[in-house]
């Protein structure tokens, strides 16, 4: 008679350690994916809060960017029509800006004084592309225009052209005060460097000095040249409105006020975005620790394995004994090895988990 109790005892064992096994592992499984849905659900919502601040704050950033690109302008502006001289490159144009302010320029400044100079040499490319010399200012700035294809002038291009126009109106005034014509351009332009007391002159008086010659030399030299206005010193442009002083004034004291308020919540929001950030980090980290236990495949494995030789195979001997044949007479010692096997293996698993652990604490 064989003697089933051991067999059942292993079978008992191996099915209560299993049980115990798996019910553990099942349960850290589910905590832990219970932990990381709770920890997704936090980071999804202080991501769209982050968004949400990272719109207002490009919102306030823009506004301020666009009051203090208006003041950039404006000071450039106030700097070129005060030009005694036009530089001849960016460079030139650059430095006498900051001897101008006596400081340095800051990215919208540059960015307006490079709008300026581009001005400068559209004016160049467009008094080489007359063929002869408007009669008045409106007529200049409309042909100006038309060269260009605007329907508006920016800031920019009125205070160049504002500029311009003044070396404009000198040209008339040499012109008017001419007895008799020069025989030739280089002595025109001579006479104008006498006149203006100039030791060289720049490329938009030679622009204009040469077609108001060739224009004279066709036409002839008038007693007068019409369209020239000698007390228009704030002359308004016909593609732009001059505000008055007082109204600019209280312009820029509101823009100041404005600036101060998008500074502070501006600061505000990089405080709060940067708290955000650090709790978001935070939750990434906790995350990242409560991550599946590295080795759960083998795990898994190890458990269907250890349940299978250590019940199924005790308990169903009876069946693949009569397998064995001549060798029937060692089922016991099978029945033992197996176990054994799958024992080794769960508590390899066991101890992969906790030098795992142990690991990644001391890391």
């Amino acid at each position: 008679m064989v003697n089933d109790t051991w067999i059942i005892a292993i079978a008992q064992i191996s099915a209560t350690f299993v049980a115990i096994v798996s019910a553990f592992f099942t349960t850290k499984i589910v905590s832990i994916s219970s932990e990381k849905g709770n920890l997704k659900r936090r980071i999804r919502a202080i991501d769209a809060e982050i968004n949400a601040k990272e719109d207002m704050y490009c919102e306030y950033d823009e506004e301020r960017r666009q009051i203090w690109k208006g003041w950039a302008e404006k000071d450039v502006s106030e700097f070129v029509k005060s030009l005694s001289k036009i530089p001849t490159s960016l460079n030139e144009l650059i430095e006498e800006f900051e001897q101008y302010k006596d400081e340095g320029s800051d990215e919208f400044e540059i960015s307006a004084l490079i709008e300026g100079h581009q001005t400068f040499e559209d004016v160049k490319k467009f008094i080489n592309s007359l063929s002869e010399l408007p009669t008045s200012e409106k007529e200049f700035l409309e042909e100006f225009r038309q060269y260009k294809s605007l329907e508006e002038l920016n800031e920019i291009e009125m205070s160049v052209l504002s500029r311009v126009l003044q070396t404009f109106r000198d040209v008339k005034k040499f012109i008017n005060s001419l007895s008799e014509l020069p025989t030739s351009e280089k002595e025109f332009l001579e006479k104008f460097k006498q006149y203006k007391s100039l030791e060289e002159l720049d490329e938009i008086e030679v622009g204009l000095l040469s077609v108001s010659f060739q224009t004279l030399k066709e036409s002839g030299l008038p007693s007068k040249i019409k369209g020239f206005f000698p007390y228009s010193k704030l002359m308004v442009l016909p593609f732009g409105r001059m505000e008055s002083v007082l109204s600019s004034s209280i312009k820029v004291k509101r823009e100041a006020e404005r600036v101060k308020y998008l500074n502070k919540e501006c600061d505000r929001i990089e405080n709060e975005l940067f708290v955000l950030k650090a709790i978001k980090n935070e939750y990434e980290r906790q995350l990242e620790y409560y991550s599946f236990p590295k080795f759960i495949k083998f795990g898994f494995f190890s458990q269907v394995y250890f349940a299978f030789v250590g019940v199924v195979v005790p308990l169903s001997y009876r069946y693949w004994i009569l397998c064995l044949g001549k060798y029937a007479q060692y089922y016991q010692e099978i029945i033992f090895i197996v176990f054994v096997s799958g024992l080794v293996l769960m508590f390899l698993y066991l101890m992969m988990e906790i030098w795992q652990s142990i690991k990644t604490g001391m890391g």
